[in-house]
């Protein structure tokens, strides 16, 4: 799937960007799908590729795909190595996504955007090299940005303006995972005792088409309530009214009061859903649990703005326990998921410090698990251990097992 994401993005720079042929469609290599990591943040003036801590502190950069040492780091961010961008993001990240600041810098948050940090790296390369030094400035962010959105823009699902689009439509199967047989059963478990709700940013087009190769032609039967095109992580801070869906058309908005199980929609709110549920089970305030992949949409916004408990599904938790005795199976793309170049997704080794995103798993989900299988292995009653910074339980939410960066942190805690 990267690559063919990376190979879209290419294609936008090179026809509407102008940016270098031979410079954007250099074959993917092992040291170029290395350069990948979720979470990595676009400095758009200076050209750099971000890896920073919970705290803010720039851990690592690149300009371009070009390393850069501590004391570059230094020069171009300050001795404390701190970015006012960066800083304020580790404080409230839906204020900053919602801010001015986005005008600055891009965070790539999921696997869907994962590879245009190669593509932003390789235009800034491309820029130096016909400036023949480094600018001050650069207009690859933007231009990356206008790639993105014309990728995923959702009336591009149906149009296939979308390379990305289309090339998924055409092969689904190289490019969506069938549902283990056990994570649908677990899920038929679920809806027979609990309300089981589907929150996805995906447009219904996009979503049906998705869920239908991989849950099945019957998938709308695993949920009480599709949102579609919830527009995370507002979904969880705002108030949009939900949205009647005719066919894949928006029409006419709704209140509280005309939602109901069965139902499919689009956008909404949180509040408006959670007095659905409270409505149907006749619960004043029923507790909800909120499983995704998203730290920012999914973990942090639910559980900070709507006192959601979050289960964070987090691949590179699979990736790092490959590494380890009994768990070589939990991450079959382990190459395009654990980075050598950038370290562990969860704490940098060297400065013994959280990366942001291993500070937002200990902060605000419950647990983490690498994929939706570990959770289905567990019966429904079974009481699993949880994050509590507070009593020095940081690693102990981390399902089957805690990576293999926060070993050592597990075995100073309990000493």
């Amino acid at each position: 799937m990267v690559e063919m994401e990376y190979d879209v993005l290419a294609k936008f720079l090179v026809d509407k960007k102008g940016y270098d042929y031979k410079c954007m469609y250099q074959p993917l290599s092992e040291v170029d799908i290395d350069f990948f990591q979720r979470g990595l943040i676009l400095d758009f003036e200076r050209g750099n590729v971000l890896q920073v801590s919970e705290d803010g502190i720039i851990l690592q950069a690149s300009h371009g795909t070009e390393q850069l040492s501590s004391e570059e780091i230094c020069m171009r961010y300050g001795d404390e190595r701190q970015w006012d961008v960066t800083s304020a993001l580790c404080k409230d990240m839906v204020v900053v996504l919602n801010s001015p600041l986005m005008k600055q810098m891009r965070t790539l948050l999921d696997y869907f955007d994962m590879p245009a940090s190669l593509a932003f790296a390789r235009a800034v390369n491309c820029t130096d090299y016909r400036k023949g030094q480094s600018k001050v400035s650069y207009t690859a962010g933007q231009d990356v940005l206008e790639a993105l959105i014309d990728m995923y823009s959702r009336e591009h699902f149906t149009s296939e303006k979308s390379g990305y689009f289309k090339e998924l439509k055409a092969n689904p199967d190289k490019y969506i995972n069938k549902c283990k047989p056990q994570v649908l059963d677990w899920l038929k478990t679920i809806k027979k005792e609990k309300p089981v709700i589907l929150i996805t940013g995906s447009n219904v087009d996009y979503a049906s088409f998705s869920a239908s190769y991989c849950l099945g032609e019957d998938w709308l039967n695993y949920f009480d309530v599709v949102v579609c095109y919830a527009r995370k992580p507002g979904f969880f801070t705002e108030t949009r009214p939900f949205l009647r869906l005719e066919g894949i058309l928006e029409r006419e908005e709704l209140n509280e009061t005309e939602l109901d199980f069965g139902g499919v929609y689009s956008q909404g709110n949180w509040k408006d859903l959670e007095r659905l549920v409270s409505r149907k089970t006749n619960k004043d305030d029923p507790k909800c649990l909120y499983i995704g992949d998203n730290l920012v949409q999914d973990i942090f916004a639910p559980s900070k703005y709507a006192g959601i408990d979050a289960v964070a599904v987090v691949e590179e938790l699979g990736a790092e326990a490959a590494d380890l005795p009994h768990h070589s199976g939990l991450n079959p793309n382990r190459s395009c998921v654990a980075s050598r170049r950038w370290g562990s997704f969860f704490r940098h080794m060297n400065a013994k410090t959280y990366t942001m995103w291993g500070g937002i798993i200990k902060n605000y989900a419950k647990i983490c698990v690498p994929n939706l299988s570990t959770l289905a292995s567990y019966p429904l009653n079974y009481e699993l251990d949880q994050f509590e910074v507070e009593n020095k339980k940081e690693t102990e939410g981390y399902h089957p097992t805690c990576p293999m960066s926060l070993r050592a942190i597990r075995y100073q805690l309990k000493i």
